[in-house]
């Protein structure tokens, strides 16, 4: 499970972020956001493939926020994941209860950090981004190749 707890005034990237890991993970991952005002406990029972995604913006955190991750990392000390998210180049410090762990930064205005945020939440679950209306060539001779092409075609079909 993916929690994407977000800072007042993040709303809309976490709302991004939140359907484009649906939209490329698809049956692979589950996504709950939650605002960092009002968060309380992880919304499921604890698995080894949680990771929560912090995203701020470098105002004051709120302290049921900072609760949060503290709760989080104390209850997975040894598998826990945690993505921290700068909104703001020059607040890039995480908030205090994740400032162990350096952020990765988003910037807004650049259509590319979505693209960014969602790998790196890809490559921590050990996700790739599933091709769409991908297309292969098999390549192979036919007087000693046509079984194994058929073989491999029908395996991956």
């Amino acid at each position: 499970m993916v929690v994407i707890l977000y800072q007042d005034g993040c709303q809309a990237i976490a709302e991004q972020t939140a359907s484009e890991l649906v939209k490329v993970f698809a049956d692979h991952v589950t996504v709950v956001q939650i605002a960092a005002e009002s968060a309380t406990t992880w919304p499921t029972d604890g698995s080894w493939d949680d990771l929560l995604v912090v995203i701020y913006n470098g105002k004051d955190f709120p302290a049921a926020g900072n609760g949060f991750i503290a709760d989080y990392l104390q209850k997975r000390s040894e598998t826990a994941m945690l993505l921290p998210v700068a909104l703001n180049a020059a607040s890039r410090k995480p908030p205090e209860a994740a400032a162990v762990i350096k952020a990765l930064e988003y910037d807004v205005a650049a259509a590319a950090s979505l693209v960014r945020l969602v790998n790196r939440i890809g490559g921590m679950l050990g996700l790739r981004l599933q091709g769409r209306d991908g297309k292969m060539f098999i390549s192979y001779r036919a007087t000693d190749g046509t079984a194994i092409a058929t073989q491999l075609y029908n395996h991956l079909a």
